[in-house]
């Protein structure tokens, strides 16, 4: 799959910009503000149009009769807003985000050493990369490639939404639903559940009815269970996620109460749980869409939610006891994301890598392998 990324020509892509230079990071190593290709004169141009806006209002006779110091003086103005937007980047994730900036040396970027990366990094990662292919005109690609591409990363994102789950509360314990599909699948998803909480009883395959036999995962890509040190109380509470990467008609997508009684029609017997829905998706906040999943008593998880629980994930002191679950969902997010990236033929400023070439023997793209 091939994605060039064409040059920034306007301050309204500096979100853009800074997602590239992570990406440009990861890929050699250290970035810099001139891998996003800025177009000077263009950038000059929206200075010039609205001084105001950047503060320049002074500056009318260096902007009008001085091209060259004008230029030099919008590049410095794109690189402090690409600046400030890593720096906003690094305080909303803090210990996950998983890159280094240099502030003395023009908001230059390095990823931090591999035994620094966690999981809520390589999940930063994923949802960076995925944030900056939204934007078409800068992320081009075939048709083709980029459904290819939104297809895998559906699945990535499943296990991020329940990593940063795992994040929300201390004690959550979490898995993830993807490799169980089909009705015998989420029966074993649900015995599971049964044998954590202690209580209830799941159909078996021969008592189910005609469309329970054909579900494929009751809409449920994700369970959150809270507990105390790993020990589900007496109030414990049942989160079913759905995750979805849909741009468009996400509302049946919500985790509402018809969805949650159809999954509860699975236990002959049901567990001492609170049942309550979730939908995660890797956009920032809509209004219309949290007000949908307040209609229907579902939690709204867009990227801002996921950014901040990947961020608790990262500061939390409680991983051990909940360290067989953790470990499982990390594995199954290394594992898609290595295979993902292996797929992945990347130009930037000119330059073609094809990531493949570049991993190193551990999977990852390291410094033996550039």
């Amino acid at each position: 799959m091939r994605i060039e990324f064409s040059p920034v020509t306007s301050f309204d892509k500096t979100q853009s910009a800074a997602r590239l230079l992570e990406v440009s990071a990861i890929v050699n190593g250290v970035a810099v503000i001139d891998d996003t290709q800025p177009e000077d004169s263009q950038l000059l141009a929206e200075i010039q149009e609205k001084p105001e806006l950047f503060d320049l209002e002074e500056e009318g006779d260096v902007l009008r009769e001085e091209p060259f110091a004008a230029e030099n003086l919008a590049r410095e103005k794109f690189s402090a807003s690409v600046y400030a937007e890593l720096m906003a980047r690094q305080a909303e994730l803090g210990p996950a985000y998983p890159f280094k900036i240099d502030s003395d040396n023009g908001g230059s970027l390095r990823p931090k050493p591999l035994e620094d990366l966690t999981p809520s990094g390589i999940a930063a990662i994923a949802t960076g990369f995925f944030d900056l292919l939204q934007d078409q005109e800068i992320a081009q690609m075939s048709s083709e490639d980029r459904k290819s591409l939104r297809r895998k990363f559906a699945e990535i994102f499943e296990i991020i939404a329940a990593l940063a789950l795992a994040g929300d509360r201390p004690g959550n314990i979490v898995w993830w639903n993807g490799r169980h599909r089909g009705s015998n699948g989420l029966l074993r998803q649900l015995r599971k559940l049964q044998a954590v909480v202690g209580s209830g009883k799941v159909l078996e395959i021969d008592e189910l009815e005609e469309n329970q036999a054909k579900v494929n995962d009751g809409g449920v890509d994700a369970f959150v269970l809270t507990t105390t040190g790993g020990v589900p109380g007496p109030d414990a509470m049942c989160e079913l996620v759905g995750a979805t990467i849909q741009e468009h008609g996400r509302r049946e997508k919500i985790m509402g109460p018809a969805k949650i009684e159809r999954l509860k029609g699975f236990f002959k017997n049901r567990p001492n749980v609170q049942w309550s829905g979730v939908l995660a998706v890797p956009f920032r906040q809509s209004l219309p869409e949290a007000q949908d999943c307040r209609d229907q008593h579902c939690r709204y998880f867009p990227l801002d939610a996921v950014n901040e629980k990947l961020r608790c994930l990262a500061e939390a002191n409680d991983i051990q006891t909940r360290r067989f679950y953790f470990c499982r969902l990390h594995r199954e997010l290394l594992v898609r994301v290595i295979r993902c990236a292996n797929l992945l033929n990347l130009r930037i400023n000119g330059l073609e890598v094809r990531v493949s070439e570049m991993m190193g023997p551990n999977g990852f793209i390291g410094s033996e392998a550039r």
